[in-house]
């Protein structure tokens, strides 16, 4: 292990920290909050973890700004960790993109204090702590260009060439065990798959293709704020409803992509497909789901 063996003992010790705390927080968020079916896989992206930080990685920390670049990203990513755990304990799921961006109230600090935050979430923020004291004791630095050209030297072909080949073994092989399912579809269908597929970050990326898709939508077929008086016509009405009883129908946790979906042929919500035809439906209600208000992702007003 020549790239361990060139580090100095407070390089190695922050090596350690980093490498260790990174695998332990991502194999947790797998398991725990995005509840991956398959082991397999997930013992494939430890592997690839390993690989690319072996040969990537630990060269980086020969260099000052190396060192405290991967310090601040361990910072930023045990941030990111530690609110999906404990916006897991609160809400029962992940952290979503349109969760962070929308966010809604919570309770008081104080109560924050007693039921999410555990005493041994400190194991978290353990190699946080080492690497942070060792960051800065290593007053050696060597300028990148030295350390790009002694990745060079060092042929790094052949170890890029592998990962390459593990991440594309483990994508399809562990699409195949989940169906054969392209991206989208599969991201549609199923969180805890998509990750065990193709993991966290590309999660993201198409969860922020969604919600920038919905948002063009909404700006496309939302009317002026100023006409909200007249966001439906009274002669819509009347063709749709022939009498003058109105039956608001609440739906929970429904999104609308649902409504006329079949899965191998079968219909989702077949009620609703029916309801939809003389109906009017909504999916733009405001959801405050903390602090009460009108709870409903997706309504129906027949």
């Amino acid at each position: 292990m020549i790239h361990f063996r060139i580090l100095t003992k407070n390089e190695k010790y922050f090596a350690l920290a980093f490498v260790l705390g990174f695998i332990l927080k991502y194999n947790y968020l797998c398991l725990v909050i995005y509840q991956a079916p398959l082991i397999l896989p997930l013992l494939l992206k430890n592997i690839i973890i390993f690989l690319f930080s072996y040969f990537f990685i630990l060269p980086l920390l020969k260099n000052k700004a190396g060192r405290y670049t991967l310090f601040f990203f361990l910072l930023f990513y045990t941030l990111f960790f530690l609110a999906n755990v404990w916006y897991n304990r609160y809400f029962g799921n992940y952290l979503s993109l349109s969760d962070m961006l929308m966010g809604q109230g919570v309770r008081p600090f104080s109560v924050l204090i007693k039921q999410l935050i555990k005493f041994y979430d400190f194991i978290f923020v353990f190699d946080l702590i080492i690497a942070g004291l060792y960051v800065s004791k290593e007053q050696i630095s060597y300028k990148l260009k030295y350390i790009f050209s002694y990745l060079v030297h060092f042929k790094i072909k052949h170890p890029i060439f592998i990962i390459l080949f593990l991440l594309a073994f483990q994508i399809l092989g562990t699409n195949h065990f989940l169906g054969k399912e392209k991206p989208t579809t599969l991201f549609n269908q199923s969180t805890s798959a998509f990750v065990n597929v193709y993991g966290i970050l590309p999660l993201y990326f198409f969860e922020f293709l969604s919600f920038y898709q919905s948002e063009n939508i909404n700006e496309q077929d939302s009317p002026p704020a100023t006409a909200a008086e007249n966001l439906i016509d009274e002669e819509v009405i009347k063709d749709k409803i022939k009498i003058s009883n109105i039956i608001v129908i609440q739906l929970e946790s429904l999104d609308r992509k649902i409504i006329g979906y079949e899965h191998k042929g079968i219909p989702i919500t077949p009620f609703l497909n029916e309801l939809k035809k003389k109906s009017l439906f909504f999916d733009n209600f405001y959801a405050q789901h903390i602090n009460g208000s009108f709870d409903a992702e997706f309504s129906f007003l027949t």
